[in-house]
């Protein structure tokens, strides 16, 4: 196992609870997608990850598909929509759903 400092930039968070769980982050200078390990018989999340390299193309898309949450979220928190329209919801949104395709 290989240890790492904290990541440099985090680009893009898609899982949190008491904490960042998954997203893209760089880790010695280049971006890398990060998952939290977590414990079944703990029944916790660790403070370890696992992380892997990803290209410049997928950085691209996590981005615009995290300004896509972001946007929605914006709305969510002012109460103008409710957590049914969630992007991630298949049909919400034709672009989010492109991109979960590729990515």
């Amino acid at each position: 196992m290989t240890e790492f400092g904290p990541p440099e930039q985090v680009y893009v968070e898609n899982k949190w609870y008491d904490g960042p769980r998954a997203g893209v982050a760089d880790v010695q200078g280049k971006p890398h997608r990060f998952v939290s390990q977590y414990d079944e018989q703990e029944d916790e999340y660790l403070g370890t990850f696992l992380i892997w390299p990803i290209g410049e193309e997928d950085l691209l898309l996590e981005q615009e598909q995290w300004r896509i949450f972001v946007n929605w979220n914006e709305d969510y928190e002012a109460g103008k929509v409710g957590v049914e329209s969630h992007p991630g919801q298949p049909g919400m949104s034709g672009r989010w759903d492109e991109i979960e395709a590729i990515l």
